[in-house]
């Protein structure tokens, strides 16, 4: 299984928000994230930019499970504070 995420500004207004808070470590994501399965593994960033059938995961946590698939995945982030 290789997992790529993609960081895009594009999202729907449904799409996961993650918010980049003072003493932000980590996030689970799980629903509301999007993703793209490419089974043929070929798949560029430029090829999953200009795609249309994101599907909205709805589940409680990502996971694939075992696969040889490529999954890429698309969600917002906030960072209002400027936080590094």
């Amino acid at each position: 299984l290789v997992l790529l995420g993609w960081l895009a500004s594009s999202c729907p207004a449904g799409a996961l928000t993650v918010s980049i808070e003072p003493g932000f470590r980590s996030q689970w994501v799980g629903p509301g994230v999007e993703f793209i399965e490419d089974s043929t593994t070929y798949l560029t960033h430029d090829d999953v930019r200009q795609r249309s059938d994101w599907q909205i995961f709805d589940g409680h946590e990502v996971n694939f499970s075992f696969s040889d698939s490529v999954f890429w995945l698309r969600f917002r982030v906030s960072n209002p504070r400027g936080t590094t």
